[in-house]
């Protein structure tokens, strides 16, 4: 475990990572619920309007969020997922997301 660690950060987190901060890219850090999972999302039966709940926020990068929804325990999937990157896109390079969200579901 000590030495997948220790390539999981100085390998796979800087090769993910580092292209979103370098070349004036930078990651905005936005609020994040912290624990979106279906358990923790309703609609209000009165107003149709989503609700989400339990959040556990914390400043971080975008993508974090849907990191969860790679185990097949939740009830999210792919057309979630794809649902979320309309409102929030996926940042550049958009060739590594899928990357990024194995790395944050970690």
């Amino acid at each position: 475990m000590d030495a997948l660690c220790a390539d999981l950060m100085t390998k796979v987190v800087p090769r993910l990572l580092r292209p979103m901060e370098s070349s004036g890219n930078k990651i905005k850090p936005v609020l994040l619920h912290g624990d979106m999972w279906h358990g923790n999302v309703s609609i209000d039966t009165k107003t149709r309007k989503s609700m989400l709940y339990d959040a556990g926020c914390f400043f971080g990068h975008h993508e974090y969020e849907a990191a969860p929804w790679r185990a097949t325990r939740y009830a999210f999937n792919k057309t979630h997922l794809d649902a979320y990157l309309e409102i929030v896109p996926a940042s550049k390079p958009q060739e590594d997301y899928d990357d990024r969200n194995e790395l944050y579901a970690v």
